[in-house]
């Protein structure tokens, strides 16, 4: 129930958004020439029904873009269902109908250790629970990390920028389905 998930983490449900069931979209057949999806399918109870409904109301040869969660915390709790590798998912896009796909990784080995790291830095800047004293200490001690966080985002996009690091275990996946 979407007012659940709105209650729970402090949404307000707005007038510009259509909302939906969950089940069917609320549009036409082959309504839209493109459809984005960004680090939502993961929340997705039935993907394939997701899936099967965006590509309903997907013209011909349009497309979809998503991207999907590979290395990521489990978050939204208790709304985090999935993670989904590349054979995984091509085996959704084939049980769905889809004819065309590409799946590129996002990042690498070494861009998801480094992001594991800056996300505990940014832990401390950011502390949301505790005692003020204790989320004091945490605050200074991020700061004394702030240079490291800097230089390490930047390591890490020369990293990536270089290929360096194993592709098989990425933060995640951009994936381009064509109907």
């Amino acid at each position: 129930e979407i007012k659940d998930v709105d209650e729970k983490f402090g949404y307000v449900k707005k007038e510009n958004i259509i909302y939906y069931d969950g089940q069917h979209f609320p549009f036409l057949d082959e309504s839209f020439d493109h459809i984005i999806c960004t680090e939502v399918i993961e929340h997705i109870l039935d993907p394939r029904g997701f899936l099967e409904e965006c590509k309903r109301c997907l013209k011909k040869g349009g497309k979809i873009f998503l991207t999907i969660p590979f290395s990521a915390r489990y978050h939204y709790i208790p709304y985090d269902f999935w993670r989904f590798t590349p054979s995984g998912l091509e085996v959704l896009f084939k049980e769905v109908g889809f004819p065309q796909w590409r799946i590129n990784n996002l990042g690498t080995d070494v861009s998801a250790i480094i992001n594991k790291i800056n996300l505990l830095i940014m832990k401390l800047l950011f502390p949301s629970q505790g005692r003020l004293s204790n989320r004091l200490v945490k605050i200074f001690f991020g700061f004394l990390f702030l240079p490291f966080f800097l230089v390490l985002t930047l390591l890490g996009l020369i990293l990536i920028r270089l290929k360096i690091g194993s592709p098989d275990d990425p933060l995640g996946y951009e994936v381009l389905l064509i109907k």
